[in-house]
């Protein structure tokens, strides 16, 4: 439980927010864009065991993890931001399409095989969370298209 001094040093520290960039980001996607970590969080514990061979209860073999780069402290033009998020946010509303298709045993559709219910239980609570990821980078991509492509003085 949050004290109430603790709420109050956080209202304050909203009020003080500083303005980082030249055009504002609105709250809503700021706020959706630190929740995106939390919802990812428990899709990343669950398969860090993977990485150390580790299966998780699954009788297949995972197959090896891809390694990816960010882009990060560096002004970059709107487009090189937008565009692979738009990509990545399609591909990943597509895991989520077909990860509820798999889990309601849509014929066609192959679920993960587990050793006892319990895996299964406990990898669906920890993918479940994550599967909102791609709709929420589109809906920050097209924050972030509008936001950058409005002169600064119509911004805000």
């Amino acid at each position: 439980m949050i004290s109430a001094a603790v709420l109050a040093k956080l209202r304050s520290m909203e009020k003080k927010r500083v303005q980082t960039t030249e055009r504002p980001v609105p709250r809503w996607a700021e706020r959706t864009a630190h929740v995106i970590p939390l919802l990812v969080l428990p899709w990343c514990l669950w398969r860090l065991p993977f990485a150390f061979g580790f299966s998780m209860g699954s009788t297949e073999d995972p197959g090896p993890m891809p390694a990816w780069a960010r882009l990060g402290g560096k002004r970059i033009p709107p487009l090189a931001a937008v565009v692979p998020a738009v990509v990545g946010g399609v591909v990943m509303t597509g895991v989520l399409v077909l990860a509820i298709l798999t889990w309601l045993h849509v014929p066609g559709t192959k679920n993960v095989e587990y050793r006892t219910p319990g895996w299964l239980l406990l990898s669906q609570v920890c993918l479940a969370p994550g599967l909102l990821w791609g709709p929420l980078v589109l809906l920050l991509a097209r924050a972030c298209y509008i936001r950058r492509r409005r002169p600064a003085r119509l911004a805000g």
